[in-house]
Parts: structure tokens; C-alpha cells; sequence
């Protein structure tokens, strides 16, 4: 009897430990620029919000002035010391400041074949962000040099708000606790059908 009670919390233990390291599922994100021009780059990600940062970025879709950046597109990092990796996450934040993305339609720069972009970066000489579409042929661009603001047009406005709040999920602890008691409810049962016996 004593085995058996052993092994099952030594079972629910092991349940609630690989419950526990569960993740978390992906959130959904739009984001918006407004270029000082008036033009404006809008879309959505999915990614989980740490912070002041989005982690995991996926499923990127781009519209610059309404009209859709097309092929899949690809989230690449800024990397001050050495420029685009797309080797590393992307960079996106709440702050516009803290943003050093490229959202691109090639897995730039291994790939040179795109036709779409959009950039925001900051490297600690200049700020600037970019927005390419060809399907309309136009673009926008704004930059900031804090030592030259002769030479600046001011940065745009940037947001980045959850899409829709995720209705409320059982955290794993909650189904771990489920478990618990019915395996508790299980083991009475057995004990009493066993007492009766």
C-alpha cells in the first residue's frame, strides 16, 4: 500500500514538473508608424511581450500605406556592431527607440531578391526608419543624427499594442491541481474498494 502511494505521488510530481515548463503560447500584435511625411507603415506579429520586448517573433505581415507587402517576411536584427543579422531575433519593442528590426520579404542579407521592406534602428549615432513597397513604387524615410540635427527629419510615431487580449487559459499549475485531486479521488476509491474487499 505504502508502494503504491510512493509511486503515485512520485507520478503526480513528475505531471506537475513537465506541466509547470509548458510555454506559453504566442500573442497577437499590431504595430503602426507614422512617417513624418504622412505616410504609414501598419501590420501584426506574433511573439510573447517581456518587458519592453516581443521575443519570438512570427508571422509578420507588413502594409505600407494599405497596401500589403507581399511574400512571407522575414524578421532580421540590427546589429550595431556589424549591421543586418538573420541569425539573431529581431528587435521590436513598445519603445520606437529601443526598435533595431527589418521586416523583409528575402532572408536578407543571405538573400538579395526582395522587393519589400520596412526598418526601424538605432545605433547610438543616428536613428532612422525605412519603408519600401513596389508594388506601389514609393516609399518613406525618416532619420535623426543627434550631432547634426541640421541634418534630421525627426522620427515618425511608432506603436505596438496586443491585438486582442487572449481569453483567460488555465495555467499549467491549474491543470496540475485537476490532476492532483483526481488522482486523490482515485486513490480513496481504491482504498475504500479495497478496506470493503
Amino acid at each position: 500500500m505504502v508502494n503504491i502511494m510512493k509511486k503515485t505521488l512520485l507520478n503526480i510530481v513528475m505531471l506537475l514538473t513537465s506541466l509547470a515548463s509548458l510555454p506559453a503560447s504566442a500573442a497577437l500584435y499590431n504595430f503602426s508608424y507614422t512617417f513624418t511625411g504622412g505616410m504609414s507603415v501598419t501590420g501584426s506579429l506574433t511573439g510573447n511581450l517581456v518587458g519592453d520586448y516581443v521575443q519570438n517573433i512570427g508571422d509578420v505581415q507588413v502594409f505600407f500605406n494599405g497596401v500589403q507587402n507581399t511574400g512571407t517576411q522575414y524578421a532580421v536584427n540590427y546589429n550595431p556592431s556589424f549591421g543586418w543579422d538573420n541569425t539573431a531575433n529581431a528587435t521590436v519593442s513598445t519603445n520606437a527607440s529601443l526598435n533595431n528590426f527589418l521586416f523583409i520579404n528575402s532572408n536578407y542579407p543571405s538573400d538579395l531578391s526582395y522587393t519589400n521592406y520596412f526598418y526601424m534602428r538605432n545605433n547610438g549615432f543616428y536613428s532612422d526608419a525605412y519603408a519600401w513597397n513596389s508594388a506601389t513604387g514609393s516609399g518613406g524615410f525618416d532619420y535623426v543624427y543627434p550631432s547634426n540635427p541640421n541634418y534630421s527629419t525627426g522620427i515618425g510615431h511608432w506603436s505596438l499594442t496586443e491585438a486582442t487580449p487572449v481569453s483567460a487559459v488555465p495555467e499549467p499549475e491549474t491543470y496540475a491541481m485537476l490532476l492532483v485531486g483526481l488522482g486523490l479521488i482515485g486513490f480513496s476509491a481504491r482504498r475504500r474498494k479495497d478496506l470493503d474487499a
